[in-house]
């Protein structure tokens, strides 16, 4: 048998090594073939779909945005990169053929009709199904599907958010805005949220008065057992804080440079929390700068249901549970609280007996602390700003210290009844009035902070009957530490200190550095129908049909 000769002449000789060239003759290269990306845990498809059409494109579009694919179920697309059909796609140069079509996705905000609130959810679906658009053929709908809205949201979601828009829009000022006022600055309260600012413990400067016993009367209600609220002549008293005579002299002495009362100072600090409008007057004489509260300000005044998702109405009628008759029912109710649970002839005296301005008979026994705290500038070589709040303590207990004594009240109770569950479900009772007056008891913790008080008394209060606001029965007492209840609220007094210190810079700068004068006033207001500050300035000083009482 002859063996087959093999023959060797045509290929290239190497020189240097056994083995294949190292260069690839001209013959054997492959020319403009696109390499194809592949995962090496996929099965091999074809090598090129000569029939794959424009919709696979479209296709492979919808494929790869469907992120949840069946289990065992392969992306037919994957092994071919990002575009299998662009990979392959043979070539044309003849332009003439072609005709530009735009191929986009069009997007279009969705649009809803508002829907009826007494509808049930059948109504809802059959609407939903009525409000499909109708797809052209070649293009994508539009209107986004109602299955790709966000997780919870729904009709009812939607409604109550409109519902409080609408809520916001026919709320007023708390001071009527004149046109003649300049908008200094427009600051929503996303930004103020961002804001920080770290300021140590604050020192007594002055303090006096004498702070009353408390009695634990009340704490030992449970069980469904109550007690009657006593009806109180008395109220509380907080002077502004360019009347009282305490701070003019501190302010001649060069204790500080600015001065606040306590309700001034916690409601700035908290004031992204605010859904009422509210006002605060600066004025500025000599180096010093106070922040005023107007006589008649809500800020003296105790909200209700401020933060819920269907606040009381704002008309002004006669109903009993409108805004305006239980903002004044729950500001009584908390000076009755108070003279119900403190010993006015047994306590503790501070520094000065006397308290800080005259008081009658008719006027709540409190402390004042005046405390300083030194803000730090921007410059750390800068010396800290000096600042000066006057605070007040409502009570003593030898084994707590200073104690805030609030008070709580509930004017409807179809959600949760106080009178059967306080006792079994105070804690959800709680949480639930943390959402409806998150606002409110910000405020109360700010102040109890700013005090150095020690512990937060907080009464729960009923009416005796839900269609008549005269008679209330107290149902227990809640005892909280100021820092722990700042935590379960996601109160951070750092925030609160950045948004303060900010307020002062800007209305420096536009006294030093702007054209206002010693007789500029300035009005930091709450935007009644949008969540956001806005600091006017009062150049002539006016403010509306107001007689100026200020420093």
């Amino acid at each position: 048998m002859s063996q087959v000769p093999l023959q060797f002449d045509f290929l290239t000789p190497s020189g240097s090594a056994w083995g294949p060239s190292s260069t690839v003759p001209e013959n054997l290269r492959f020319h403009d073939i696109p390499y194809a990306p592949y995962s090496k845990s996929d099965k091999l498809g074809k090598a090129a779909d000569w029939q794959q059409s424009k919709e696979g494109g479209s296709q492979q579009q919808s494929v790869q945005k469907n992120v949840k694919l069946q289990r065992g179920q392969r992306d037919q697309y994957h092994a071919y990169g990002a575009s299998a059909a662009a990979s392959f796609a043979a070539e044309n140069d003849e332009d003439g053929e072609f005709s530009v079509v735009d191929s986009s996705i069009s997007t279009a905000k969705d649009s809803f009709n508002l829907p009826n609130a007494q509808s049930n959810n059948q109504n809802n679906q059959n609407a939903n199904q009525q409000r499909q658009p109708t797809v052209l053929r070649g293009k994508k709908s539009s209107v986004r599907p109602q299955t790709q809205r966000k997780p919870g949201y729904s009709n009812s979601t939607w409604y109550n958010n409109r519902m409080k828009e609408d809520i916001n829009k026919n709320r007023e000022s708390s001071i009527k805005v004149s046109k003649s006022w300049k908008i200094i600055s427009d600051i929503e309260f996303s930004k103020l949220t961002k804001l920080n600012l770290e300021v140590g413990p604050g020192s007594d400067v002055r303090s006096f008065g004498s702070v009353p016993l408390y009695q634990k009367t009340f704490e030992k209600l449970n069980n469904g057992v109550s007690a009657p609220l006593k009806a109180s002549n008395r109220h509380s008293i907080n002077p502004t804080v360019s009347k009282d005579p305490i701070i003019r002299e501190l302010a001649e002495k060069k204790e500080a440079k600015v001065f606040f009362t306590s309700n001034v100072l916690t409601q700035l600090m908290c004031a992204s929390r605010a859904s009422y409008s509210w006002d605060v007057i600066v004025t500025r004489k000599g180096d010093n700068y106070y922040f005023d509260k107007r006589d008649g300000s809500i800020l003296d005044k105790v909200t209700v249901d401020e933060n819920s998702s269907s606040p009381p109405s704002d008309t002004h009628d006669t109903n009993i549970n409108n805004a305006d008759n239980l903002i004044t029912e729950a500001t009584i109710i908390n000076d009755n609280f108070v003279d119900s649970t403190v010993m006015p002839n047994a306590g503790v005296t501070l520094d000065t007996e006397e308290p800080p301005f005259p008081i009658g008979k008719d006027i709540l026994p409190k402390g004042y602390r005046y405390r300083k705290f030194l803000l730090p500038e921007n410059d750390e070589e800068e010396e800290p700003l000096p600042i000066i709040v006057r605070t007040p303590v409502d009570a003593y207990m030898k084994d707590q210290g200073f104690v805030s004594v609030k008070a709580l009240n509930q004017y409807d109770p179809k959600e949760f009844d106080w009178k059967v569950k306080l006792t079994q479900q105070r804690g959800a009772i709680m949480a639930s009035e943390m959402k409806k007056n998150n606002n409110k008891i910000s405020n109360w913790t700010t102040e109890a902070i700013l005090t150095g008080n020690d512990t937060i008394k907080i009464g729960f209060v009923a009416r005796n009957t839900p269609k008549s606001n005269q008679t209330h029965v107290i149902l227990g007492v809640a005892t909280y530490k100021p820092q722990d209840l700042s935590a379960q609220i996601g109160l951070q007094q750092g925030n609160g200190w950045g948004i303060v210190k900010s307020l002062i810079d800007i209305i420096r700068h536009e006294y030093e550095h702007g054209d206002a004068t010693e007789q500029t006033k300035f009005v930091v207001t709450k935007d009644p129908k949008a969540s956001k500050l806005v600091l006017y300035a009062a150049v002539d000083g006016i403010l509306g049909n107001e007689e100026d009482e200020s420093v």
